[in-house]
């Protein structure tokens, strides 16, 4: 008999509690599909996880890796796609169409609960709401935020089923398709918008919020790379907690959630913002959510100083003294107050794949900090 151990039995857990998430989804999607039926090409349609996708239809390439599911680990999506393949699922046509210009096909439903069509021959997505009280809030976000990033102009409808949402499709190039260049060249263009967003909204630091994410990643996973830096570079991190201001995040600014129109980036999927984090947070967790997945060249001109003037000149704007710990001291501490923030929100303790699926990858990067 081969013993499991306990951080073993959590992961088997965590699986099966994914797996019965996905299964949940599967159905809700086809629950939306056939409620929505006016709004899709009449047929066959797969249902994969969160989204469902028209048999006639190929994924678009800057679609492709924004629809992922639910976020999981890969045995966990493994188990899903030998326990419950896509379903087929047969949409009846209607004779009433719910707009005049109904042809989405691809389907998806958001972590946030909003249903999402996609119409690619009219360049629109469809969000119907499933919060309506959320949507002062959505335009207020959308109006503080526009003035500083390029987002896609929307706006909402009122039908028979609720409230639905507009806006326009972006079929450039996905940030992660994109060329190291153009990468490179997006992500400092970022950090210069990010320094005229900080230098005009940024509340004052929080230095207990430093201590309490240092606090976290030591108790939660005292071995890991993050929380030996944390503990080794202590100061340095709670010299930056005491004086970097507090902004409203994006809360989830990864490649997938920009597109590069124009030679300028323009980010999407704002829905979650507004939980106010460090004032580098954002940029700073397009670089490590890229490297952890397999993407590093971002956090190795980050580390070779490519961006350094404007992280400076987002210091000098915001009235700081100039920073004193180089660009790893800086993404680390990024990275616990991330660490934190997630704990803190989800009341769920650290598991050793949370950590291990990026700093396994970034431990080359590391050498001499633990």
């Amino acid at each position: 008999m081969i013993r499991q151990s306990r951080g073993e039995q959590t992961m088997l857990r965590d699986d099966l509690k994914t797996v019965r998430g996905i299964l949940a989804k599967k159905r809700e999607v086809s629950a939306n599909l056939l409620e929505t039926a006016a709004w899709c090409h009449p047929g066959r349609w797969y249902v994969e996880g969160p989204y469902a996708r028209h048999k006639d239809v190929e994924l678009p390439e800057g679609l492709r890796d924004s629809i992922r599911g639910i976020r999981t680990r890969r045995v966990s999506r493994e188990l899903v796609e030998r326990a419950a393949p896509p379903w087929l699922v047969t949409v009846p046509d209607h004779d009433s169409p719910a707009t005049p210009q109904s042809n989405c096909s691809i389907a998806y439903l958001s972590s946030g609960g909003n249903w999402k069509l996609f119409d690619f021959d009219n360049q629109v997505i469809w969000t119907r709401l499933r919060h309506v009280g959320n949507l002062e809030r959505d335009k207020a976000n959308h109006e503080r935020y526009a003035t500083y990033f390029n987002i896609p102009a929307w706006h909402t409808v009122e039908l028979d089923d609720g409230i639905w949402r507009s806006e326009t499709y972006l079929a450039d190039a996905n940030l992660v398709h994109c060329d190291e260049k153009v990468r490179a060249d997006s992500l400092n263009v970022l950090f210069q918008q990010y320094a005229v967003f900080a230098r005009r909204e940024a509340a004052p630091a929080n230095p207990a919020l430093t201590r309490a994410a240092i606090q976290t990643i030591t108790q939660s996973a005292p071995q890991s790379i993050p929380a030996r830096a944390a503990q080794r570079y202590a100061a340095d991190m709670e010299r930056l907690g005491a004086k970097v201001g507090l902004l409203p995040a994006h809360g989830d600014l990864s490649g997938q959630n920009i597109f590069v129109c124009g030679g300028q980036p323009w980010i999407i999927d704002w829905d979650t913002a507004g939980q106010d984090q460090p004032m580098f947070y954002d940029p700073l967790y397009l670089i490590l959510r890229e490297a952890e997945l397999g993407r590093p060249d971002l956090l190795r001109v980050f580390l070779d100083g490519k961006f350094d003037q404007e992280i400076d000149r987002m210091f000098a704007l915001c009235g700081l003294p100039p920073r004193s710990c180089d660009n790893l001291i800086l993404l680390m501490h990024s990275y616990v107050v991330h660490f934190h923030a997630i704990r803190t929100a989800e009341r769920r303790d650290a598991t050793r794949h949370n950590i291990e699926s990026l700093w396994n990858r970034l431990q080359p990067f590391c050498a001499g900090y633990v």
